[in-house]
């Protein structure tokens, strides 16, 4: 997946915020997992980790972690979860159609809210942010 590349726009401490261009080789490429992301933009502005210090400017390589796929993969899938653990909760104890909705909403709700609080709190960890792999020297 090393797909992904960019100039740096920004340096926030030990971030930086890189500008993201999806390599043309990749639109034919058969990993396609993450940057079928990109593949509808072009550019797209992106927060990265930056152990290597690079600079504003410099062209660097993106790597993703391999953690955060399956961390957000898994994620994924819990307001589904919480949608069927409703169903089944209204129909288990009511047995009315009308309360099995009103729980699907209710626990989608729940979770989507305990998501957004658990966002934030990964996003401030650097293991699962994409991290600058190298700086790219250019040939001029």
């Amino acid at each position: 997946m090393d797909c992904f590349y960019g100039y740096i726009k920004e340096i926030k401490g030990n971030r930086a915020v890189v500008k993201v261009s999806i390599n043309p080789k990749c639109f034919g490429c058969g990993e396609k997992g993450g940057c079928g992301i990109f593949v509808k933009r072009e550019e797209r502005e992106l927060e990265v980790f930056n152990p290597i210090n690079a600079q504003v400017g410099d062209l660097v390589m993106i790597d993703y972690p391999e953690k955060r796929v399956w961390l957000f993969l898994f994620l994924f899938g819990l307001p589904i979860s919480g949608i069927l653990f409703g169903l089944y909760l209204g129909f288990y104890i009511f047995k009315k159609e009308i309360y099995a909705l009103f729980f699907s909403f209710l626990f989608l709700f729940l979770i989507l809210i305990f998501l957004k609080i658990f966002q934030n709190l990964l996003l401030k960890k650097e293991k699962f942010l994409p991290k600058i792999k190298e700086i790219i020297k250019e040939e001029k």
